[in-house]
């Protein structure tokens, strides 16, 4: 494998997925990609890489201009190297539209770094940063990015399991208003509360107001959220509108049962009803 990998003078794709790659198979993989001019896609999952593999990987991806598609998902890169990856995905091209970093422990400390890459690549459509423990403040970070127009595209965003409060919450709802483009939310497992999910909602509701018949908006996720009837109400109000609105989820709350049924008359009344996830475990 390692002869064939430095023999190639026009790779494209590699994907080094479940294969325990460690900090050295890291660094032999960038030793012997010695041709990346080419590459468009560079895939890692449930890897023991850490930092130091994401470093060296990072060498990989700065000479990688052309690359639309990086993962590096499960793979226990902390905040040094989320850093290093950011850092060298915005020194490279300008051409990366899907980045997946889900699932590793980049902590706040990372924030700064992702949010000043997104400006360098206006392309990107899909951003999954779920289960990476930016909390609040990372969060704020990527929030003012994208309230300063970064990344204009973006059709998917994924912030899960983040441990989002509605402090945060309300700097991600902001930068929500100026996106009707966003196609897909995922915001389960986090904090927000009520407070927080009127705020997703405003943002969510400015967006669509900005787009009118042109709103793209498909799907919300905010199941396990710690959400009442207050929030859960205002969701389904502001959502309602979205013409290509398939799915609305909001199980694993706390929306009591009058609530529900104000859910259902809110999506009900714009013709949404079938849009509505289960509410099987709401509390």
């Amino acid at each position: 494998m390692g002869a064939a990998l430095a023999a190639q003078t026009g790779l494209r794709s590699l994907s080094l997925l479940n294969v325990g790659a460690s900090l050295h198979a890291c660094a032999a993989v960038a030793e012997l990609v010695r041709h990346a001019g080419e590459l468009r896609s560079l895939a890692f999952h449930n890897n023991m890489s850490g930092c130091g593999g994401a470093a060296e990987i990072a060498g990989l991806v700065a000479r990688a201009p052309k690359l639309a598609s990086f993962r590096m998902a499960s793979s226990r890169v902390g905040p040094e190297g989320g850093a290093a990856l950011a850092a060298a995905l915005g020194a490279g091209g300008a051409a990366l539209e899907d980045l997946d970093l889900s699932d590793n422990p980049l902590t706040p400390a990372c924030g700064p770094a992702l949010a000043a890459l997104l400006p360098r690549h206006p392309g990107l459509t899909r951003l999954n940063l779920n289960d990476t423990g930016l909390e609040d403040e990372g969060v704020a970070c990527l929030a003012g990015a994208l309230a300063s127009g970064a990344a204009p595209g973006l059709l998917d965003l994924g912030l899960a399991q983040n441990e989002i409060s509605p402090e945060g919450a309300a700097k991600l709802g902001a930068a929500l208003a100026g996106r009707p483009r966003l196609a897909r939310l995922v915001l389960r497992d986090n904090e927000l509360e009520s407070a927080g999910a009127v705020a997703i909602a405003a943002g969510l509701a400015a967006a669509g107001a900005a787009a009118g018949p042109a709103w793209a908006l498909r799907e919300v996720d905010l199941c396990a959220c710690q959400i009442g009837r207050r929030g859960a109400v205002a969701l389904a109000e502001a959502v309602a509108g979205a013409p290509a609105l398939a799915l609305l989820a909001l199980d694993d709350n706390q929306i009591s049962e009058e609530g529900v049924r104000a859910v259902e008359e809110a999506l009900r009344g714009a013709g949404k009803a079938a849009a509505l996830g289960p509410l099987d475990d709401n509390a």
